[in-house]
């Protein structure tokens, strides 16, 4: 939280490049979840 709106534009940028990475990070965790648990009902599948 800032006093007053003196917020500087490098960091309304830094928020948004660090609100992107989590988003990001979060996207990449379910994304490999998902192809984990494919991958292992294919593997059960064809065992």
């Amino acid at each position: 939280m800032w006093v007053g709106s003196r917020i500087s534009i490098t960091e309304s940028y830094f928020i948004m490049f660090m609100k992107f990475v989590y988003y990001a990070c979060l996207a990449v965790v379910i994304l490999m979840a998902m192809v984990f648990c494919v991958s292992v009902l294919f593997i059960l599948e064809n065992s």
